[in-house]
């Protein structure tokens, strides 16, 4: 037998956490107005787009899939375009990057990353999940849920994210006497007149970015 409860709950916490992470990958992708810092001259004081190779200039020069794989090279450039924008470190001394499924693999067959990585360290059981390694200046995680978007030959362009802290900040309005913060479970109004006890969660809460030179997107395809 299953606690209906328990189940309802589950789904509640699922779709809050989906809702949570939809919020901040679609904001880690708007700090990147897709200006090229790689370029001789940029033209803009943002820390800019990393492409898998600095002659590319723009999602559609990417035109095969594969053609635009994850490489240590575009990790050391991303870190670059941060310290360049003296974007802080976090206290372990390094910046976050996130990465999907597909670009782990990429990396899993470059040996500069290889050799780069080796030294690890143990996780933070806090983020043991989603963390895969590191390399001086960066911590590397994984993620099945960014976002992709296709370029102008219908070939999915994926953004992978690179950070420092500061880039994004939020606040949540304290749930009135229910002595914390948080999203609550509450009866929808989608009731059928009464006829369906259905919940939905509720959270008073407001995102924003902080400033987008303090974060990068690096593309591949």
């Amino acid at each position: 037998m299953h606690d209906l409860g328990e189940e309802v709950g589950t789904h509640l916490q699922r779709d809050f956490d989906k809702t949570i992470d939809a919020f901040i990958g679609t904001m880690l992708d708007a700090v990147d107005p897709g200006v090229n810092r790689n370029a001789p001259v940029p033209t803009s004081s943002s820390t800019g787009t990393v492409w898998p190779s600095t002659a590319i200039t723009s999602d559609n020069q990417i035109l095969t899939p594969g053609s635009g794989q994850m490489s240590y090279d575009m990790l050391l450039r991303g870190i670059e375009n941060l310290e360049l924008a003296k974007v802080p470190k976090f206290p372990t001394g390094n910046y976050a990057c996130v990465i999907g499924p597909t670009e782990k693999a990429e990396l899993a067959t470059d040996d500069d990353w290889l050799r780069a990585s080796v030294f690890t360290p143990r996780a933070n059981p806090l983020i043991a999940a989603s963390y895969y390694k590191s390399m001086q200046g960066l911590d590397v995680f994984v993620s099945q849920t960014l976002n992709t978007y296709n370029n102008t030959s219908s070939l999915p362009i994926r953004r992978n994210h690179m950070w420092g802290p500061g880039v994004m900040g939020g606040m949540v309005v304290p749930v009135s006497g229910l002595g914390g913060v948080g999203p609550r479970v509450a009866a929808a109004t989608d009731d059928n007149y009464g006829l369906t006890a259905k919940v939905i969660w509720l959270l008073e809460a407001g995102f924003t970015l902080f400033d987008m030179r303090f974060g990068t997107t690096l593309r591949t395809g």
